[in-house]
């Protein structure tokens, strides 16, 4: 039978490394954590994108309603005002009946999104009604 003396750094062992795994468990869960407000940050700046996007077109079918024949588009237009945001629209056939608005926003520079329009401008009177065939949402 062994005797106690041959066991006393034995618990020692044991300890350092019961702390070493539960150290590597800590860290495992806070690189998950971290992975997961990264992916969260991700989510709510493209969504945002999405709807920076959607304010264009909102803009350039105010603009189609107040003139049916408006092609000038948008550049880089901060939306909200004061944010790192900004949408950017282009108008395809604008003498036509048929028009097409494609608008991307975009959001801190790396987030993006784009919505494409096809719609048709009635000729009546201001304000021209429209009438939207397509409202999708297409790679930036």
């Amino acid at each position: 039978m062994p005797s106690v003396c041959n066991q006393k750094g034995s618990v020692l062992l044991l300890i350092v490394f019961l702390i070493f795994f539960l150290a590597l468990f800590v860290i495992s869960i806070s690189d998950l954590t971290t992975t997961d407000f990264q992916i969260a940050r991700n989510n709510k700046l493209l969504t945002m994108a999405f709807y920076v996007a959607e304010a264009g077109i909102e803009r350039s079918i105010y603009e189609l309603r107040q003139n049916n024949s408006w092609s000038a588009g948008f550049n880089q237009v901060q939306f909200p005002t004061g944010e790192n945001s900004y949408y950017t629209v282009t108008v395809t056939n604008p003498s036509s009946v048929f028009v097409t608005l494609d608008s991307t926003g975009t959001v801190q520079d790396d987030f993006k999104r784009r919505i494409i329009v096809k719609l048709k401008v009635l000729p009546t009177s201001v304000p021209y009604p429209i009438i939207i065939n397509s409202w999708e949402e297409a790679a930036p």
